[in-house]
């Protein structure tokens, strides 16, 4: 959502009859969105991947973490600082001007010595996601959207559109568990009747219910408003947060309903409810958490990870098990303590 949505708003009518129709027939696979960084995180406006303006093209070279789905792309989205040095972080809006987004065609430059490497990032479940460096990979500068400098507006605008996608992804898990929860409680007995029939199995699921049907009002207000052409910034957060909380609020009933199905389906909507609190988070930040809850640590914590290397040259060095090079930061797959 967030790839085509920044194309379909941003791109110029140009960009677009030349990208979408092959996107639309299968031709190109345009799936990947470059935006997470070893040493920023969710603090996009200090990324380090920097595209210089040679002539008419860019020079980009740096590092990218959590990119979904680069394997299978045959293009990708990519977010670059093209005012440098970084402005000072008291200057909000001067440092959201100086980066840039590109639209990348990464066809028979991968991993050939041709300006972009991908090294996939192990994970404990089936999401592809990966370590990408780029090495002196020239784009064109006809290949930018949204004109240079507005790139972090672009992506914003974009993300607004995926938290709604993903708040309704949480309504629709929290309206399953309380179905599943509801028939439970019917039949289930103990000392010769339902357990529903109990104040305490009863009470949570109604509440439950009231607070997935109300989350689910304000997803349909964002949706509204995102179908309407509106920004809706405000309203895409509020209801990622709220679905998100409110699809785990009903966890279990008694320890037979803690069996495989709900516990791995309530650990992953934990991990969204989680990562609501991130404004920026995506579905990379999303997967990466599950991976750490799934880890064991059984924590609500941001699923970020601590810098353990140096952060000397990435260039002309093979990639460890972490996915990144010797020199370079690694980030391993644990989470803040």
């Amino acid at each position: 959502m967030y790839t085509m949505g920044s194309l379909l708003h941003s791109g110029s009518a140009e960009q677009k009859a030349e990208w979408l129709p092959k996107v639309a027939s299968g031709e190109l696979r345009l799936q990947a969105f470059g935006v997470s960084e070893p040493n920023s995180g969710t603090d996009t406006l200090s990324l380090e991947t920097v595209a210089v303006k040679d002539g008419d093209e860019y020079v980009i070279n740096g590092q990218k973490m959590w990119t979904s789905r680069a394997e299978y792309s045959d293009a990708m989205l990519l977010l670059a600082r093209t005012d440098y040095p970084e402005p000072p972080r008291e200057d909000a809006r001067a440092r959201a001007k100086a980066l840039t987004l590109f639209i990348v065609d990464m066809r028979g430059k991968v991993n050939c010595g041709n300006g972009i490497e991908i090294t996939p990032v192990q994970t404990m479940m089936n999401h592809s996601t990966t370590t990408i460096f780029f090495d002196n990979l020239r784009v064109p500068a006809a290949n930018i959207i949204g004109g240079e400098g507005n790139g972090f507006k672009t992506v914003l605008g974009a993300m607004n559109a995926e938290r709604v996608l993903i708040a309704a992804e949480c309504i629709g898990d929290g309206r399953f568990f309380i179905d599943r929860a509801t028939q439970y409680a019917k039949d289930r007995s103990v000392f010769g009747r339902p357990i529903g029939a109990n104040q305490g199995i009863a009470f949570p699921i109604a509440e439950a219910y009231a607070e997935v049907e109300a989350a689910a009002l304000m997803v349909n207000h964002a949706a509204d408003l995102i179908d309407g052409g509106a920004t809706a910034g405000e309203q895409a957060n509020l209801a990622k947060y709220l679905a998100a909380e409110a699809s785990v609020r009903l966890s279990c009933c008694d320890s037979y309903s803690l069996t495989s199905s709900l516990l791995i389906s309530w650990s992953v909507a934990h991990c969204v409810s989680t990562l609501s609190l991130l404004q920026l988070a995506t579905a990379t930040q999303l997967w990466s958490c599950a991976v750490c809850f799934a880890s064991g640590s059984g924590k609500q914590a941001m699923c970020a990870c601590k810098p353990t290397a140096d952060t000397g040259s990435r260039r002309n060095s093979t990639s460890n098990a972490n996915g990144a090079r010797p020199g370079s930061t690694v980030w391993p797959l644990s989470p803040l303590t």
